[in-house]
C-alpha cells in the first residue's frame, strides 16, 4: 500500500497558470484524503526553499534559470539535488509536464530509488505552431522525451488527445489523469426568455492560437446582420494590442483584461454562451470546464480536448476549425434556439460534474496506485 505522493511541477502558485492550478488542486484533493504530498517546484531564489503548505503538503522550491522562450519562461534547476532526493522518496510521483527539465531530473532521481514515476502530458500538440520555431520546439520535445523514456515511466494525458499526441513519440499511453475543478452543489438556472442583448464570453491567453481573431470576426458577422451581441474577452497576451485597437472601432467587443477566478465565474453567470475557439494544442483547458460547470451554452472547436467534452449536439456545438464563418454559424443557431442551448449547457454540466472533479479524478488515480488514505 502505498502512503505518499511526490507533485513535480514546473511551477506551482503565486505563480499562475494551468498547471500550477493543477499542481495545487491535485495536491489538497490528496491531502485532505489522508495522503503526505511533497510538491516539487521551481523558484528565483539562490537556494532550495521548502515550506509546509498545510500539515500534509510540503513544497520545495529548487533555485532555476529562467530561460525566455517563445514569450513564456523556460525554468532550469541549478541546485538542490541532495533535498530532491528527500522530497522524492515517496511511493509514487507524478511529475509534469513531459518537456520540463524538472520532469527529467525527477525521473532520474526517483528510478534510482525504485519510485513508481507517472509523466502527466498536458498537450495535444507542438509546443508552437506556424513558425521557424515550431520545428526546433518539436525537435526538442522528441529529444528530451527520448531521454526521459529511459527511466521508464508511465505516461498519462489530460485527455485522450493528449494520450493520442504521446504516439508520436513512440509512447502508448497508460490512460488519462484529467484536469478539473471543484465540484458545484447544484445546476445554476438558466432562463430561455428573450434577452434584449446576448451576451458571449471568451477567457484565456491572448494568442493567435486561441482563435481570438476569429472570434471577434465570427461575431462582427452577426452583429452585421442584426443580431444584438455583446462579446466580453477575458485575458492577455500578445494580442492585447490588437484587442484594444479593435475594441475601439467596434463597441461590441469588450476587453476585461486578466481577471481574477471569482471574477471569471461573475462573468460565467452573466453570459448567454461561451465559446473556445482555439487551434491551441492544449490537453483540455479549465476554462471549457468552469463553462461546463457554469451549464453555459458552449461553441467550441475539438483542439484541446474540446471536442471530449462538448459533443455536437449533445453538450454543445462542435465546430471542425476556428473559422470565423463557423463560429458565426453556431452561434447563430445557438441564439435562435435559447431551450436548445440550454439543453445542451445542463447536458455538459453533468458530464463535468460525473467526470472531472477534483475528488473522481484524484480518488480514480489513488485506486489506480492503490495508495492508502484515511478514508480507505
Amino acid at each position: 500500500m502505498v502512503e505518499s505522493l511526490a507533485i513535480v511541477s514546473p511551477f506551482y502558485p503565486p505563480s499562475v497558470g494551468g498547471v500550477e492550478r493543477f499542481s495545487r488542486a491535485f495536491a489538497r484533493e490528496a491531502a485532505a484524503r489522508g495522503v503526505r504530498v511533497n510538491v516539487v517546484t521551481t523558484a528565483a531564489v539562490r537556494t532550495p526553499q521548502t515550506a509546509v503548505e498545510d500539515e500534509r503538503i510540503n513544497v520545495l522550491r529548487l533555485p532555476a534559470w529562467y530561460v525566455p522562450v517563445a514569450g513564456s519562461s523556460f525554468p532550469i534547476p541549478r541546485a538542490g539535488l541532495g533535498v530532491l532526493r528527500e522530497y522524492l522518496d515517496c511511493d509514487v510521483v507524478l511529475a509534469q509536464t513531459r518537456f520540463y527539465p524538472t520532469t527529467l531530473l525527477a525521473a532520474a532521481v526517483a528510478s534510482r530509488r525504485g519510485r513508481r514515476i507517472c509523466v502527466l502530458d498536458h498537450g495535444s500538440g507542438p509546443l508552437r505552431s506556424g513558425s521557424a520555431f515550431a520545428a526546433a520546439s518539436l525537435t526538442y520535445e522528441r529529444a528530451v522525451t527520448a531521454a526521459l523514456k529511459l527511466f521508464r515511466p508511465e505516461f498519462f494525458g489530460v485527455s485522450a488527445a493528449s494520450v493520442a499526441w504521446l504516439e508520436h513519440f513512440g509512447i502508448r499511453g497508460a490512460g488519462e489523469i484529467p484536469n478539473g475543478i471543484a465540484p458545484r452543489a447544484g445546476m445554476p438556472a438558466r432562463s430561455a426568455a428573450p434577452r434584449a442583448k446576448t451576451v458571449v464570453f471568451f477567457a484565456g491567453r491572448l494568442l493567435p492560437e486561441k482563435g481570438v481573431r476569429e472570434l471577434v470576426a465570427g461575431v462582427e458577422l452577426l452583429t452585421g446582420a442584426g443580431r444584438d451581441i455583446e462579446l466580453r474577452i477575458a485575458g492577455d497576451g500578445p494580442l492585447s494590442a490588437w484587442l484594444a485597437r479593435h475594441a475601439a472601432v467596434h463597441p461590441f467587443v469588450v476587453p476585461l483584461g486578466r481577471l481574477e477566478p471569482e471574477a471569471v465565474a461573475a462573468e460565467m453567470e452573466r453570459a448567454t454562451l461561451f465559446v473556445n475557439p482555439s487551434n491551441y494544442a492544449e490537453g483540455l483547458p479549465t476554462i471549457l470546464l468552469e463553462a461546463g460547470s457554469a451549464a453555459l451554452g458552449v461553441v467550441s472547436t475539438p483542439r484541446g480536448g474540446g471536442g471530449e467534452l462538448v459533443r455536437d449536439g449533445e453538450t454543445g456545438w462542435l465546430v471542425p476549425r476556428g473559422e470565423a464563418s463557423s463560429i458565426a454559424a453556431a452561434l447563430e443557431d445557438a441564439i435562435a434556439r435559447p431551450q436548445e442551448a440550454i439543453r445542451r449547457g445542463a447536458a455538459l454540466f453533468a458530464l463535468v460534474q460525473s467526470r472531472y472533479t477534483w475528488p473522481a479524478i484524484v480518488g480514480s488515480f489513488l485506486d489506480r496506485f492503490d495508495v492508502r488514505t484515511r478514508d480507505g
